[in-house]
């Protein structure tokens, strides 16, 4: 769900002032939109005596925010950087397994493949991983220096400098000396369809027998770009989840029309506390097809449909209109959806974003130094 400023937090609790919610306004928006029946009576009782910090009462999800108020998400990243580049250590040396389109990385001639051997002038070898981690992800500006030799010949010698942004929602690489593919998805946003779809089709094309897919720490998306990505991996034409409400309007069964280029494929998906809405919903349905592997944490149980309405004086709410369920019909609000593996941390959103002095934010800038995804191999 979005972050909200602690300011408008403030707003939210103390339930008066200026830009009070209209209780007879927010009355009428429950009783047309929200998801779950409610006494609109208490109701609006509770929100005469209480003020806005009432909603939570009657839905954990709803919001009111005065005029000129509006959530706003953390910056991704926690404020780090990269610079574009994947790194996967080997002996002594790492290789390039990813470089970013419109990187500093890739602007220096950096390919996948290519082989750095030293950082700031110490040898891969002799760097520990929290070092050389450091060094690819930090603070925003920062630099460093990297050599090695080109997969085509040819010597590297570059100053990478550390810029936000830069990172596809969708993002994959073949593990050396595996023939396992990594896919990370990020969120279910727009054009998340045709990018998976092509990076799966570059991994198979490049001999992986076995991929991995990461939704840790994915904050969900668009419906509609969620059914579609189901629908590539949908065994055969049918629902692929289900938004539920008591009003008609917000009810919707999405459905892929026939078998997916995926269909039958037995992924291990990766999940964490982190894991939340959509993101659930594509786990679960892609283990009740009967072939997905479900690593990591129990996820966050947050799959419930948001929308926000005006209210007068530019004042607005957020409420909770609808309830996604499972291809199979499974509620995973408030429970969240139990891996088959327990892996790794397991700590519900707010857990640390560090394990072991590694970074643990995506683009994991030295992939082998993930913990889970190393012992994720021996999952069968």
């Amino acid at each position: 769900m979005s972050r909200v400023l602690p300011a408008v937090l403030a707003l939210l609790l103390s339930g008066c002032g200026k830009g009070q919610a209209d209780p007879a306004e927010i009355v009428m928006v429950f009783d047309r939109h929200s998801y779950a029946e409610c006494d609109l009576a208490r109701l609006e009782e509770s929100l005469r005596a209480s003020g806005a910090a009432a909603l939570s009462s009657f839905d954990p999800y709803a919001l009111f925010f005065p005029p000129g108020e509006r959530p706003q998400s953390g910056s991704f990243g926690g404020g780090k950087a990269g610079a574009g580049l994947v790194l996967w250590r080997g002996g002594a040396a790492a290789v390039a397994v990813r470089v970013f389109p419109g990187s500093p990385a890739e602007a220096e001639g950096i390919r996948a493949g290519d082989v750095i051997s030293s950082l700031d002038g110490q040898t891969v070898a002799d760097l520990a991983d929290p070092e050389l981690a450091a060094a690819l992800y930090g603070s925003a500006g920062g630099a460093f220096r990297v050599k090695g030799e080109k997969r085509l010949g040819g010597a590297i010698n570059s100053t990478l400098k550390r810029s936000l942004g830069g990172m596809p929602t969708v993002w994959g690489f073949n593990i050396p000396g595996s023939r396992a593919g990594y896919l990370r998805i990020v969120n279910f946003s727009r054009n998340t369809t045709p990018r998976l779809k092509a990076e799966m089709n570059d991994l198979l094309d490049r001999g992986a027998a076995r991929i991995i897919i990461d939704l840790r720490g994915n904050y969900g998306g668009s419906l509609e770009e969620l059914s579609s990505s189901l629908a590539l991996f949908a065994p055969c034409a049918g629902p692929v989840f289900r938004a539920v409400s008591r009003h008609a309007g917000y009810s919707k069964v999405f459905s892929a029309g026939g078998p997916g280029p995926y269909a039958g494929l037995k992924p291990v998906i990766l999940v964490d506390g982190k894991t939340i809405s959509r993101a659930e919903i594509f786990a679960a349905a892609l283990r009740e097809w009967g072939g997905a592997s479900i690593v990591g944490g129990v996820t966050a149980g947050s799959v419930s449909a948001t929308r926000g309405f005006r209210l007068k004086g530019g004042a607005a709410l957020r409420l909770t209109v609808a309830r996604l369920l499972t291809p199979a019909g499974l509620d995973l609000e408030g429970k969240g959806l139990a891996p088959d593996i327990i892996l790794g941390p397991t700590d519900g959103p707010g857990a640390a974003d560090k394990e072991g002095g590694v970074f643990r934010e995506f683009p994991a800038a030295l992939a082998s130094s993930d913990p889970v995804l190393l012992k994720v191999f021996k999952v069968p």
